[in-house]
């Protein structure tokens, strides 16, 4: 037997020569993941107490099989239920023929990110949300499956000229007694970012008395939407049908009168249509109202589709893949229902359409009792043998591969959008989270589209796991966000649709903050669009300096916060100082008012026994550069003081460190740790004093929020601290890592509460005058706005 690539693990190596407890204790105590397997074991344990999730894990892991199926485990001696749950999974090998690990991995993408034991997270959660387990042996009638198929896989072209006075996409809502939701799922319809669509409502023949009545007020609302009114009660699948027949579109999209759809979902999924000849094209799914869990979904193949549905209901299809497989088709109610859809889905992907999942949840999905899914009577193993009966030509046949697609004219369609005068601009950034970066460029944002702007923001990453999340940053001031790893799991497809932002709303100017993805993109877009500006958003010279300087050549002007920053840029590394442009950070343009210190302590969370301490804060990303084991041993030296307490928040890789110093000195009742904070101007409030150690910094905003509120800060002497705070009389500045001096420093306001008043009232009137909100939108207007070409005059010329 070849080698697996699980025998480089010493323990491995060592269970294969013992048997028993012996071979049990080497594996368990394996050099690497003795952490992971001795906490699957306990969370397998729990598991088992409860009657669901120990019945699940019974019908799924078979002893039996699991031997039979890896001889070398039987060999070992090892119980084959400790291998797997210690060893198994993470060698891709599956307890039963129930359950299939790699593709339960694959399909729900959030739980290979938490590195939970997959069938653990089935029995405990998965089973009860509806997941699906993976069945291997999805269609063991078929002879074909588990063969390459004899056919050829059809060749076509698409041609995408498309007549100017047809809308691309028609959507079709199909209303049967959901009159109280259907104006929200066309207002989501209506705030789609593509324009080029019909919208037509079905009104399906409804019983309940009030939905036709609704409808015709929507309609009298909604002049530009096409509504429909049947006479008679239709079935969900005939409504799509009778508006599809009446569709003028080249791509159909079905949407339940009760769900919604987020504003790019239809660019997004016209653009992988239009772009790479894909058939199908469905997003995934956010539940909302009972439940809201993510549905994150894969690629749908065949003949995997007939054992489990992998497409969702607002997916966008062509017209034509419609008419070749016949429509949607319809079961009937409760008992006698099957999902019309997955049979609709199944018949599409057998007979060679291709799918493409995009991998955001751009459908929201609304739980409640009365949908037809919510009342369906029967399992999941009934519908997929009713689909099963109602398509022999897929189970017995030979399965049809995915069709070869040549697209021409890919862009016919997707060009730009008539501008209207309105000057368009590109933020790039890795990813979003509540921080001091995001908010400035929140602020940044805003004020641009007040003032007329077209802004698209593209994260190009995902956040790491110890920061937090916050996509929906952007999404009160502009439509146009665009998170091209949550969108697209295949990198392929990220660049491309970043042209095609660039080309559809005519970006003028293209700001890096931060996106090593763009910048190494920076040659390609030059040479593609040569007329875009390019601006360089640095915060500090460490980070991204290293790409700033590589692409230098294709800069057109460095945005930095300070003069100190400038300085570097022109000096160390010789930028030229017209190609460098200083533009401070602003004030947050919304700080909360508390009657009292006693009204924010009782909202700010913090432990009553800091009830009248005087308060010593940090607030800030634990990562090395911000030092905050600097911060614990300042509170350390300064924990004689009994009426002194600490606040410290933020995440970050340097976290557990953090809490480790904590514990070791034994500080674990006088800091307040609570980790990610998003509100944290509470805090502020309560705070007598905000520390800023930083090794490394820029211009952090923390400063600028702690003199709103009228705190003093010490910071040390590095970035721009020296330039926000003014020595003695704003705040105090120290050297870096020198503990004793800020604690003398912090001792001194301690023992003066006349300097700290008169040092915040100084602090809060110098960031008023000095770091406003529009003062700051105006400077980089400034900025975003090229230099007019030089002035020739009559009898000169331009060397």
């Amino acid at each position: 037997m070849a080698e697996r690539a699980d025998e480089r693990d010493p323990a491995f190596r060592t269970w294969r020569r013992m048997r028993g407890a012996a071979g049990a204790a080497c594996l368990l105590f394996s050099p690497t993941g003795f952490g992971y397997r001795w906490r699957n074991l306990l969370l397998w344990t729990k598991a088992c107490i409860h009657q669901r999730s120990r019945r699940v894990l019974e019908e799924h892991y078979q002893d039996d099989y699991y031997k039979n199926q890896y001889p070398d485990v039987a060999a070992s001696g090892i119980p084959g239920l400790l291998h797997y749950i210690c060893r198994g999974h993470l060698e891709g090998r599956n307890p039963s023929e129930l359950f299939d690990a790699r593709y339960y991995l694959t399909r729900y993408r959030d739980v290979a990110a938490s590195g939970m034991h997959p069938l653990l997270h089935y029995a405990l959660f998965g089973a009860g949300e509806g997941r699906y387990a993976g069945r291997r042996m999805i269609l063991p009638q078929n002879r074909y499956i588990g063969r390459s198929s004899p056919l050829a896989p059809e060749r076509v072209s698409h041609d995408n000229r498309w007549p100017n006075n047809r809308p691309l996409i028609s959507v079709v809502i199909p209303c049967f007694n959901y009159g109280s939701y259907v104006a929200e799922a066309i207002e989501s319809v209506l705030k789609q970012t593509f324009r080029n669509y019909e919208l037509i409502v079905v009104e399906g023949g409804s019983t309940d008395g009030k939905t036709p009545l609704l409808l015709l007020e929507l309609a009298n609302a909604y002049p530009d939407v096409r509504f429909v009114f049947r006479q008679e009660s239709h079935l969900v699948g005939d409504n799509r049908n009778f508006g599809i027949r009446m569709a003028q579109g080249r791509y159909i999209c079905c949407l339940d009168a009760d769900d919604m759809i987020r504003p790019i979902y239809l660019e997004v999924a016209v653009f992988l249509a239009e772009r790479f000849g894909y058939d199908v094209v469905y997003p995934s799914a956010q539940c909302f109202g009972g439940r809201t869990e993510k549905w994150l979904l894969v690629d749908a193949t065949f003949p995997e589709i007939m054992a489990d549905n992998q497409i969702s209901t607002v997916a966008l299809f062509r017209k034509d893949a419609w008419e070749a497989v016949g429509g949607y088709r319809d079961w009937g109610k409760a008992n006698t229902y099957v999902f019309e859809d997955w049979d609709f889905w199944a018949r599409m992907v057998g007979r060679g359409f291709r799918a493409k999942s995009i991998g955001e949840p751009l459908m929201l999905y609304r739980i409640h009792g009365s949908g037809l899914t919510a009342t369906c009577e029967s399992d999941r193993v009934h519908h997929r043998q009713a689909i099963a009966a109602a398509n022999p030509d897929l189970v017995e046949g030979a399965p049809r591969p995915p069709r070869e697609a040549e697209v021409v004219n890919p862009w016919a369609n997707l060009g730009p959008l008539q501008s209207n005068g309105a000057k368009s601009v590109l933020v790039a950034l890795p990813f979003l989270t509540i921080g001091g970066a995001d908010r400035l460029l929140f602020t940044l944002v805003k004020g641009l589209v007040e003032r007329g702007y077209r802004v698209c923001v593209v994260t190009t990453l995902s956040p790491p796991e110890t920061t937090s999340n916050e996509n929906g940053l952007f999404d009160p001031v502009t439509p146009n966000v665009y998170h091209l790893a949550d969108l697209f799991p295949d990198e392929q497809h990220r660049p491309e649709f970043l042209r095609f932002v660039l080309r559809r709303y005519s970006i003028q100017t293209l700001m890096i903050v931060g996106s090593e993805f763009v910048y190494h993109l920076l040659p390609d877009i030059r040479a593609e669009f040569p007329e875009i500006r390019v601006i360089d958003q640095l915060f500090n010279d460490t980070g991204h300096i290293k790409n700033n300087r590589r692409y230098a050549g294709l800069i057109d002007l460095n945005i930095v916060p300070s003069l100190a920053l400038k300085s570097t840029l022109t000096d160390r590394y010789g930028e030229a100082p017209e190609k460098v442009a200083i533009v401070p950070h602003a004030v947050p343009s919304k700080i909360p008012v508390f009657g009292s210190r006693a009204e924010a302590f009782a909202v700010s969370g913090l432990p009553a026994r800091s009830q009248g301490k005087f308060l010593v804060s940090f607030f800030g990303r634990l990562s090395e550069e911000k030092s905050p084991q600097t911060f614990v041993k300042i509170a350390r030296r300064l924990s004689s003081h009994r009426d002194i307490d600490f606040c410290m928040t933020g995440e970050g890789p340097q976290r557990k460190a953090v809490l480790d110093l904590i514990a070791r000195y034994r500080l674990g009742e006088r800091i307040f740790a609570p980790g990610f904070v998003p509100d944290v101007q509470r805090l502020i409030a309560c705070s007598d004093v905000v520390v800023v150690p930083s090794r490394l910094d820029g211009m952090p905003l923390i400063v600028l929020e702690a003199s709103m509120f009228g705190k003093p800060v010490v910071a040390s002497s590095v970035g721009s601290l020296p330039e926000m705070i003014v020595d003695g009389v704003t705040g105090y500045i120290c050297g870096v890592d020198d503990v004793k001096a800020f604690c003398s420093r912090i001792e001194q306001l301690y023992k003066s509460p006349d300097l700290r008043r008169r040092m915040g009232e100084l602090a809060r009137a110098r960031a008023i005058a000095q770091y406003g909100a529009r003062k700051m939108v105006d400077a980089y207007i400034d900025a975003l706005s090229p230099p007019p070409p030089a002035r020739v005059l009559p009898g000169c010329s331009v060397i």
